[in-house]
């Protein structure tokens, strides 16, 4: 997720938000990159909203809200 990642960053860091919260948002879609075994870019709305469930509902990721 190289170059993907990068621009997620800059994009990220260009909005203004802290370090904290671009490493997380990272984190989060690099485990839903895994989760799925594919590329971000290549993912359904639905896949990413039971991802968001999933996770919910597992509490992986105990400050996560929907």
């Amino acid at each position: 997720m190289g170059v993907l990642r990068d621009q997620f960053v800059e994009y990220l860091t260009l909005r203004g938000f802290s370090q904290n919260t671009i490493e997380s948002y990272t984190i989060c879609v690099r485990t839903l990159a895994v989760y799925y075994n594919t590329a971000p870019t290549q993912l359904t709305e639905k896949q990413v909203r039971d991802f968001f469930l999933y996770i919910k509902n597992t509490k992986i990721f105990s400050g996560f809200k929907s």
